[in-house]
């Protein structure tokens, strides 16, 4: 760059040569006995490019230079237009690149990928030129080549800027298009408009305050005032991003989900400060949403994006950090096929692959483990036989071997009531509900198999001391543990109440055997605010699987807390009034759980993606969005688990959920979590089938 503060004659002021006429090549004998020349400074290789400025600018101008006017009329030129562009053309040529693109142009494949794309061969002349015109000035003097390189790619510049244009298609648009979507292509009606994505207008401050430190002494529960308490902008401190007035139709963010908890535990612990990291990124997706927006002002479910990953899980292949999770893959063929039926999926499509990959996963004695050779487990049991229901046929229901698999469910009923999950393995209430859930959709008679260690024990039936050993499971919080003394865990809440209301109607099993308030405080306290999700147990975090887990309980529970069961109520007035916030579950799942990138759901917005969670999310949200209702039938729980039949759906409105009709889920059953269509279709099936 010396040259910009050089003492040096300015080369502007030199006579520029004309760049018009094309450099001549020297003789061999001239090349070969001059010398070389020195190093050309930066100044010298300036002034090559001072004379197509010049000619750029006479060409460009067609008035004459001088100061005095003009009397004769210039002609027009018949030269091609000068390349806009002021930029330097390469001085180097590489032979054997040109050489390996005029090879791959003329070969099988070149040919072939301009046959696919064009419609025909393509002529390589131009690159052989193009190498000929390489080896020809190989034996050039550094100086001479570099010239000659330079007038190459600048006439094949000026060839290319005479033939065909984009501009010659279409034209250049000179302003922003404004509503480019805003009308239907297919008529003249205008497509109703988004409403306008909004701003955060400061940034939100860490959830702990500085004058809070570990060493602050343990206290109660305090509320913070005004003067402690971190703000949280509402919807009345936000901005939109331009000053229509679309916004004025959008309803207020509830100032629930915008400001932090108003109590909060003085202690600083590394729970709570977990706790305060998950509050700051989920209130930013709360209050400015991502992706598209419906007209509550949320973001829309994506589920095109969806759709497309729940597919590739199915289909496969995955990646290599799947491989130790290969006895989970009845569970991930569960996830996947449930999540694809929810996002309004037809899944019969997989039917053929879902029977081809159980097959081997059945064992001789009984059950499914989770592919060939592994030892059955009830857990890949119910995977397995959910999947198969899921897709339905004949081909998939008969290859359920369902004498073996009363036989090892029996084997896993224990005398102190409960299921162990496979031979020798834990025994919690996992185990319970999905045994019965298996019994119950296969038909299976409820009397112990001859080989059941509990048979020996002196039980009957797999509801022998069952109810009383969920009882024991629940603690002192309310909630429900793995197996007794255990921590309260809001999916073994599920597996309890989803269990019992197999056994009977859940009017009759739940309130007889659990302590019905307790638990309702329990599930109630379990969500969060202003993140609205659901966590699974005391001082966790929200976690998005939950919204199926702890969301799913609520339906279970306000059939037991109904004295009379009833059809579905026709008006919302004969609704009974939720103990959760809908509105807040669906604001959580579709504003922090959805990866707008990649597709799928996830636990929270720092967290990736994942079948799990997308199918229990989704699960979640359907129940957010419906309202699910119990009507006993005479011949229900009389004989056989047939308690869990009664159930039907009805879908709820949108004024309590903030979900518009692109946002909608189908709704699954309450407490088999597969298609209603899928249950019937089974109860069906097996009823008519009758015994082995």
């Amino acid at each position: 760059m010396g040259w910009l503060w050089s003492s040096t004659p300015s080369i502007a002021t030199q006579k520029p040569a004309d760049t018009r006429s094309e450099p001549t090549e020297p003789s061999p004998s001239t090349s070969t006995t001059n010398a070389e020349p020195k190093s050309r400074t930066q100044e010298e290789e300036l002034g090559d490019f001072m004379p197509v400025f010049a000619s750029s600018t006479k060409t460009q101008n067609p008035i004459n230079s001088s100061s005095q006017p003009s009397t004769k009329t210039t002609p027009p030129t018949s030269n091609p237009p000068q390349p806009s562009s002021i930029a330097p053309f390469p001085t180097t040529l590489s032979c054997r690149q040109a050489f390996d693109s005029a090879f791959y142009c003329q070969s099988l494949g070149g040919q072939f990928n301009n046959v696919y794309r064009y419609g025909e061969l393509k002529d390589c002349k131009s690159h052989w030129s193009e190498f000929w015109f390489c080896m020809r000035i190989k034996n050039k003097s550094e100086e001479v080549k570099a010239e000659l390189v330079r007038e190459w790619y600048r006439k094949k510049e000026e060839k290319y800027r005479m033939g065909p244009s984009s501009e010659d298609v279409w034209s250049e648009r000179k302003g922003r298009l404004e509503r480019a979507f805003d009308l239907d292509p297919d008529g003249d009606e205008p497509m109703p408009t988004r409403p306008l994505r909004r701003k955060r207008a400061v940034q939100f401050p860490k959830m702990a305050t500085e004058d809070q430190s570990p060493s602050t002494p343990p206290s109660q529960i305090t509320e913070l005032d005004d003067t402690t308490a971190p703000t949280i902008p509402n919807i009345s401190q936000l901005t939109v991003d331009n000053d229509d007035n679309d916004n004025d139709n959008i309803p207020p963010i509830p100032a629930l989900f915008t400001n932090p908890p108003p109590i909060r535990d003085a202690v600083i612990t590394e729970s709570s400060e977990m706790q305060d990291e998950t509050v700051q990124e989920c209130l930013p997706l709360l209050t400015e949403p991502g992706g598209d927006l419906n007209v509550f002002g949320i973001s829309q479910l994506a589920r095109a994006k969806h759709v497309r990953y729940l597919h590739k899980m199915v289909c496969g292949p995955l990646p290599a950090g799947f491989t130790p999770a290969d006895a989970s893959r009845p569970w991930m063929v569960y996830w996947a096929l449930t999540g694809l039926y929810l996002l309004g999926e037809d899944v019969t499509v997989y039917r053929e692959r879902v029977v081809s990959t159980f097959i081997p996963a059945q064992n001789r004695d009984g059950g499914f483990g989770g592919g060939h050779g592994q030892t059955s487990h009830i857990a890949t049991s119910y995977a397995a036989v959910l999947s198969l229901l899921t897709v339905g046929g004949a081909e998939a229901l008969d290859m359920i071997d369902r004498k073996g698999m009363w036989h090892f469910l029996g084997r896993m009923k224990q005398k102190n009531g409960g299921f162990s999950m496979a031979p020798g393995g834990e025994i919690d209430i996992r185990g319970a509900y999905c045994g019965m859930t298996i019994i119950s959709l296969l038909n299976l008679p409820m009397d112990l198999p001859p080989d059941s260690p509990a048979k020996t024990n002196g039980d009957e039936t797999f509801l022998t001391n069952l109810k009383t050993w969920i009882s024991r499971c629940q603690t002192y919080e309310g909630g429900i543990g793995g197996s007794p003394s255990n921590e309260a865990h809001g999916a073994y809440a599920f597996c309890a109440l989803a269990c019992l209301s197999i056994i009977e109607p859940p009017s009759k099993s739940i309130p007889s055997t659990l302590d019905t308030q307790s638990l309702i405080s329990w599930l109630s306290s379990q969500q969060h605010a202003p993140e609205s999700g659901f966590a699974g147990r005391t001082n966790k975090l929200v976690d998005g699987c939950y919204s199926h887990w702890v969301g799913g309980c609520w339906a279970l529970v306000s059939a037991a807390l109904s004295p009379t069961p009833t059809a579905s109520p026709s008006s919302p007035s004969q609704r009974p009034a939720d103990l959760w916030s809908r509105s807040g579950l669906a604001r959580y799942i579709l504003c922090c759980c959805q990866n707008l990138r990649t597709g799928g759901l996830r636990d929270k917005p720092s967290k990736f993606a994942d079948s799990y969670h997308t199918c229990y999310v989704l699960a979640g949200l359907s129940a957010a969005q419906n309202i699910f209702t119990y009507r006993e039938a005479e011949r229900m729980g009389v004989a056989g688990a047939t308690a869990a039949f009664g159930w039907s759906v009805q879908e709820r409105g949108s004024d309590d959920v903030p979900c518009e009709y692109m946002d909608r889920v189908r709704a699954v059953h309450p407490v088999f979590v597969i298609s209603f269509e899928g249950v019937e279709r089974a109860r069906t099936y097996f009823e008519e089938k009758g015994g082995f």
